[in-house]
């Protein structure tokens, strides 16, 4: 049965206090589950507030028997089987936005051992801020202030550019990717070109991109980041870059 979840926390925001309550009560469940060789609805939420309103599950998985490269979530993601490598989890979501269905979110987690909770707390935050920002920007909830991915060429351009590094300079992705981020810089207290970095190393690590793939994206990021979140706390690495803008 769906519950509502009415607990938040002190953010100014009311989606960052929402992504951090959502993070808090999936990792509770978590904490409770069993090694299961087989994918289970953990938690299944209906979110009805004033300024939101969508369904989130979590799918989680926890073996030690399946090859991970047969995994129907992550099957031909190389960059996931790094993740697994090393932190021994990996968690993706997907958000689907259908007519007049209430809008779903899906986040998919799979471990395969022991594992930092601290550290999936943090990236279950960005994956979670991450998805709230896709329903943002087109359906129900859309809000002007996000880009509008709906339309015919803009879908065209986004098929062909899943398959290669240019599907993280898409501008419905760099919006989401930089929101989530910056959710993760801020309850993790870490600068988040850090968190850009060892994002998409693992990427690079893959072969999935090359270094200079990497630099582009990057470089994409961080003048986002300038622009639309200002107060997102950066380290020193990219200074001569931003200097040079």
């Amino acid at each position: 049965m769906k519950k509502h979840l009415l607990e938040y926390h002190e953010f100014i925001d009311p989606l960052e206090k929402l992504s951090v309550s959502l993070s808090k009560s999936f990792m509770a469940s978590i904490k409770k589950f069993s090694t299961v060789d087989k994918y289970l609805k953990l938690v299944d939420l209906e979110i009805n507030e004033e300024f939101i309103k969508f369904d989130i599950c979590l799918i989680v998985k926890n073996s030690q028997m399946s090859p991970f490269k047969d995994d129907p979530y992550f099957k031909g993601k190389k960059q996931a089987l790094v993740s697994i490598k090393t932190d021994n989890y990996v968690i993706t979501g997907n958000t689907f936005i259908n007519g007049d269905d209430i809008p779903l979110i899906e986040i998919i987690l799979y471990t395969n051992g022991d594992f930092s909770e601290e550290s999936m707390y943090f990236k279950l935050n960005n994956v979670i801020s991450h998805e709230i920002n896709h329903l943002k920007q087109v359906g129900w909830n859309r809000d002007s202030f996000n880009f509008n991915p709906d339309k015919k060429e803009h879908k065209h351009n986004r098929k062909q550019q899943k398959r290669d590094y240019r599907y993280f300079i898409l501008p419905e992705e760099v919006e989401s990717i930089v929101y989530g981020m910056e959710n993760q810089s801020k309850i993790q207290n870490v600068p988040i070109d850090t968190l850009f970095d060892d994002y998409l190393d693992r990427y690079v690590k893959s072969k999935f991109m090359s270094a200079s793939n990497k630099s582009e994206i990057i470089k994409t990021w961080i003048l986002y980041t300038l622009k639309y979140h200002p107060l997102a706390k950066l380290s020193s690495k990219y200074t001569e870059f931003i200097n040079n803008i």
